[in-house]
């Protein structure tokens, strides 16, 4: 009895050294794999040079992350929506240090993008996501609702989900910051928009529908809301993860509508400040009981509403 007990002693630490050996061989990949995901996204601080009062509150819940932020200068030719006449105005109005928006370009696209899952599968779409929103800009197509359009279908046409079935996707939140009109176009699939100004707090939904996965309309079509920047204002946009994060006292979700009390609180101090207040609140949210479920992704940034 003792050699059985000491032969599947022997063989549970066998077996004990392997998982070990293979939790440290599939850890190494990943964390290889984050390296991939990061030289590909810009570093937050970067969205500085174009929104100089903004932040990116970025917090996977694994190595690699399922959510991911994008943002690009657009290119200065025709819109393929855009007509004639604005673009020629585009053209005469267009002094790279225009303290509204200081890039030498007339558009400013930014986006939150929240992938199906998290961890390695959710990298993946992120990766899928992020190179179409580079291909659909540079391609000409800078108007919010066409941009979700052809997101849509080129992830459905990536993924084969006409004939597979496969059912992954994406919910987003996208803003398009036009210099020359002083607006913001803001389209989103699920995910919302909140923006402030005069201490007011205006929360605008996204569309119900996600980007990619299952589509029983012929064809999907996203809304578009323009906003009028004639004063100071802060935009807020976010993935779940946030609001959907359990903590308290009893144990709840955070809840969107204690998002929008607390920035309404807040959104007068600088962009860096805020970003760690939101940090700081979720920590003490979920405290020591608690573990992140999901990815984290908020981002601000303030436009000053400046006429020429």
């Amino acid at each position: 009895k003792n050699e059985e007990i000491q032969k599947k002693s022997q063989q549970l630490q066998e077996a004990f050294y392997k998982i070990e050996d293979q939790n440290i061989k599939i850890t190494q990949s990943i964390s290889y794999a984050q390296g991939i995901q990061q030289a590909l996204f810009p570093p937050k601080e970067t969205l500085n040079k174009y929104l100089p009062e903004s932040f990116i509150y970025f917090q996977p819940v694994d190595i690699v992350s399922g959510d991911f932020y994008w943002f690009k200068e657009v290119e200065s030719h025709l819109d393929l929506y855009e007509e004639m006449d604005e673009f020629a105005q585009n053209k005469k109005h267009n002094p790279q240090n225009d303290p509204f928006l200081p890039i030498e370009n007339n558009k400013f696209v930014v986006s939150a993008v929240d992938c199906t899952g998290h961890g390695v599968p959710g990298a993946f779409m992120s990766m899928i996501g992020y190179n179409l929103l580079d291909e659909i800009t540079q391609n000409g197509i800078t108007r919010s609702d066409k941009i979700l359009r052809e997101m849509h279908k080129g992830i459905r046409k990536t993924l084969n989900q006409d004939e597979g079935t496969n059912r992954d996707g994406m919910d987003m939140s996208l803003c398009v910051i036009n210099k020359h009109k002083r607006t913001v176009q803001y389209s989103g699939a699920k995910n919302p928009l909140l923006y402030i100004q005069d201490g007011k707090a205006t929360l605008i939904k996204g569309d119900r529908v996600p980007i990619g996965g299952i589509q029983t309309e012929k064809e999907r079509y996203f809304s578009e809301t323009t906003i009028k920047i004639d004063r100071p204002t802060n935009f807020y946009i976010f993935s779940d993860g946030y609001i959907d994060q359990f903590g308290g006292p009893k144990n709840r979700k955070f809840l969107l509508k204690n998002l929008q009390n607390l920035l309404l609180e807040i959104y007068q101090k600088p962009m860096k400040e805020q970003q760690e207040i939101l940090r700081k609140k979720l920590s003490e949210w979920m405290g020591d009981r608690e573990n992140q479920i999901d990815d984290i992704l908020v981002i601000g940034f303030r436009l000053n509403g400046v006429t020429n």
